[in-house]
């Protein structure tokens, strides 16, 4: 479906089913507003169970946080019907409370660190210092430092340019210390692939030497049983 029509059809018309798909791939293709109408729909509807509509108010209000509408997702938590069995990402959820400087911020934020921490994948900790980068930058561009990888493909550049963007809002010139570090990671890895490479190949064969061949004793023929050194002996008749 083309992103016109995520956007323009109507929920109201569509069954229960046909609604959620809608909501669903209006999610996928970041139409967030129109994927807000949607899940307000649904929560219209008696055949949705309120947990089932909290869990796509989660995802709603995850993906707003990251698109930076954060209008649509403090909207959408405050019409969570259980906020905790929601199981909204704590990441979105320390990103929202700073963002609406709440109350419990710092549990929020603490949460979320400790979730990032313990990912050993690096990915939980990259999406964190976007989240800060948009809502605390100068915490977000400490935590960035630390989570950037050479591994994780373009991300890098993306969160060095996002870096960049916090260090403007601080009224600091681009270019921060991240860049060396992602730089240096980069050379490092090139060493550790090329070392790899040599490690992967055969061992060359060594040339084994055989015996010298015999010389060749002036006289001789070929198939002679003269041997070096020999006179052929005269044939008597």
């Amino acid at each position: 479906m083309a992103y016109d029509q995520l956007t323009l059809t109507d929920p109201v018309t569509l069954r229960d089913d046909a609604l959620l798909a809608l909501f669903r791939r209006q999610l996928d293709a970041r139409a967030l507003p129109a994927a807000e109408r949607a899940v307000d729909k649904l929560a219209e509807r008696t055949s949705f169970e309120p947990a089932r509509i909290d869990l796509c108010r989660a995802r709603l209000i995850e993906a707003a946080v990251v698109a930076r509408r954060y209008g649509i997702a403090h909207r959408q938590f405050a019409r969570l019907h259980d906020v905790v069995g929601a199981t909204v990402d704590p990441i979105a959820l320390a990103g929202l409370a700073l963002r609406m400087s709440a109350p419990d911020a710092r549990d929020h934020l603490n949460t979320a660190a400790e979730s990032a921490v313990s990912d050993a994948s690096g990915l939980r900790a990259l999406n964190l210092a976007h989240v800060l980068l948009a809502t605390a930058p100068a915490l977000g561009i400490l935590v960035a430092r630390g989570a950037i990888r050479r591994e994780d493909g373009w991300e890098p550049e993306i969160l060095l340019d996002t870096i960049d963007e916090a260090r403007v809002r601080l009224g600091l010139a681009p270019g921060d210390p991240a860049a060396a570090v992602h730089d240096a990671l980069g050379e490092r890895l090139e060493a550790k692939r090329l070392r790899a490479e040599v490690e992967a190949r055969p061992p060359r064969a060594s040339r084994v030497r055989g015996p010298w061949p015999r010389p060749r004793v002036p006289g001789s023929r070929v198939g002679s049983s003269a041997t070096a050194g020999e006179r052929p002996r005269p044939t008597t008749t």
